[in-house]
């Protein structure tokens, strides 16, 4: 049989070891609780990131069609102004028998002033 002594340090040692337990126990629950914690935090950082991209991508998207948009009603706008039909006429002088050479239509070009009168002086020259 085991003396008192003996009795009391072994209901020490169990007492002990059952705090220990214990501690340990709860130890591992802080950890088990943090590390759930930690992967949800994770989880939800990898969330946001993916919902940030999402974001940016949607932007840029609505963006590109935007500015698509209004270039195409720019270039509408100014293709509507300039539908009215072209006139040759309006735009250039009438012509002459001095324009053709050899059935070729000569179009009259700029020339410097003394060549433009000696020109005309030579056509508007009367005997």
């Amino acid at each position: 049989m085991a003396s008192f002594n003996e009795t009391l340090i072994n209901k020490d040692y169990t007492r002990i070891s059952s705090i220990l337990n214990n501690d340990d126990n709860e130890a591992g629950s802080q950890r088990a609780g943090a590390t759930i914690t930690a992967n949800a935090t994770n989880t939800s950082t990898a969330t946001a990131a993916t919902t940030a991209t999402a974001t940016i991508a949607a932007t840029t998207i609505a963006t590109i069609i935007a500015t698509a948009t209004a270039t195409t009603a720019a270039a509408t706008a100014i293709a509507t102004q300039h539908t009215a039909p072209f006139d040759p006429t309006a735009v250039l002088p009438p012509l002459d028998n001095s324009m053709h050479q050899n059935n070729i239509i000569k179009f009259p070009t700029l020339q410097p002033d003394h060549v433009m009168k000696e020109q005309t002086h030579q056509f508007c020259s009367f005997p």
